[in-house]
């Protein structure tokens, strides 16, 4: 197994389609300044209710996981702000702390890339300035 670190100018998911035969797994972060980002103190983050303030989002073949701090389910959130899963997906749970897992099927990997980048950019609260990282791990 190997791992690819990768940026996204603008969150562009194309580098990413060059590893979709491939990938094990894929996590990708929206680019800020490191010295925006807060870091929690320590119990909240242990007993607290919320998960990183910076999105953390990851792609697996056939489903998709979002760890995000907004403290509140993500998906009815989502749709509330234009980026609803969609129907043809099955939330498999979506938890303030743990995060939102969805199962996504056989949809095609750009379109699952494409809305996991939409839906990290809505749960952002930092202005995302930098290229987006990612870690392609592939077998």
């Amino acid at each position: 197994m190997a791992d690819t670190l990768l940026e996204l100018p603008d969150g562009d998911i194309t580098a990413l389609l060059a590893y979709a035969e491939t990938a094990v797994f894929m996590n990708l972060q929206p680019g800020v300044e490191a010295d925006e980002v807060l870091p929690r103190p320590m119990l909240t983050a242990i007993f607290g209710n919320k998960g990183p303030s910076l999105p953390l989002a990851t792609w697996t073949p056939g489903e998709i996981g979002l760890q995000h701090g907004l403290g509140i389910r993500a998906a009815p959130w989502l749709k509330d702000h234009d980026v609803p899963v969609p129907e043809e997906w099955y939330v498999v749970t979506d938890n303030p702390r743990r995060g939102l897992v969805v199962r996504t099927y056989a949809t095609p990997i750009e379109e699952v890339l494409t809305w996991l980048v939409r839906a990290a950019t809505r749960l952002c609260p930092y202005a995302i300035l930098l290229p987006w990282q990612a870690v392609v791990r592939t077998r």
